[in-house]
């Protein structure tokens, strides 16, 4: 019988998690699953937080792929949220990475009643750092044509009448009372920023090892993975993904169509961003006022 997972890392989104858990998996004690975000324990995921091809099928995916690596998907049945962790040998921990737990409502008390004695660990990042990069990552799957600005100015109108969703690019910026949550219902709760991951890795490292009951990293390497592109052509992307078309040649022409594309699409570089004074001000008003 497969052991319970043991250690959940429930993001935020856009906050490392994902070279986090590369650098976990090369741990002897630590199972890392070939779905790092399986989403087993959130309610159904609205599409503006993970929307999959109408191609893909999680019951294909056990049947004629597993164990390929794949980023994220929403496993619904038990059996195949056992299989995911089938291969596991006699690491100490087995891990589900899925960003949504943070913030999903019901999440917390689903990881609760499946294992009470879970540990969980929570990354944070600068809450206007992550809600740009998460932006960005919209922008680049062709999900909005929208200013950053545009997009979270609308947000703060939701939040001031209370309404604004909790799968929204401010409110996965909203830590506080969501740590709170995994704080009441778990013992081991650690968080972590990915500004201190970054710059004192090895430091870190050591922290997580004495919490997990551990021996110390063998690795202390981070290497910053699952990047945000810069689109230099959003609107064709756009129509390219709402006319179904870069669906079509992603799934259809296969993979290294996508990559081609997107190569044609995007730049070298960061994005610089222009907001304006008043906006920051009222952004940070907002984070400050939600996580303090």
């Amino acid at each position: 019988m497969i052991k319970k997972v043991n250690l959940f890392i429930v993001g935020a989104m856009r906050s490392g998690t994902t070279s986090f858990s590369k650098l976990l998996n090369t741990h002897e004690d630590i199972f890392v699953p070939p779905i790092k975000e399986p989403h087993y324990f959130s309610d159904s995921l609205p599409k503006e937080f993970l929307e999959r091809s109408r191609y893909f099928s999680v019951a294909d995916y056990f049947k004629n792929s597993f164990p390929k690596p794949l980023h994220s998907a929403q496993i619904i049945e038990a059996a195949h949220y056992e299989r995911l962790y089938s291969m596991a040998k006699q690491q100490k921990y087995l891990v589900d990475g899925s960003t949504s737990y943070l913030h999903e409502p019901s999440a917390a008390d689903r990881i609760k009643q499946y294992n009470p004695s879970a540990k969980i660990i929570i990354l944070t990042r600068n809450p206007l750092a992550r809600a740009f990069s998460h932006y960005r990552m919209d922008v680049g799957l062709g999900r909005t044509t929208k200013s950053f600005e545009e997009v979270m100015q609308k947000e703060i109108e939701l939040y001031k009448l209370g309404i604004l969703p909790w799968y929204a690019h401010l409110n996965i910026s909203f830590y506080k009372e969501n740590i709170d949550r995994f704080q009441n219902l778990f013992d081991d709760v650690l968080v972590l920023s990915f500004e201190n991951l970054l710059e004192n890795t090895a430091k870190e490292l050591e922290k997580i090892s004495l919490f997990l009951g551990i021996a110390k990293f063998a690795s202390t390497q981070l290497f910053h993975t699952n990047s945000s592109i810069t689109i230099k052509r959003p609107n064709i992307l756009y129509f390219l993904k709402h006319t179904g078309i870069k669906e079509y040649m992603s799934e259809i022409l296969g993979i290294s169509t996508k990559k081609n594309l997107l190569r044609m699409l995007s730049r070298q570089g960061s994005e610089s961003v222009h907001i304006s004074k008043t906006f920051l001000q009222e952004v940070e008003k907002v984070f400050e006022e939600e996580n303090s």
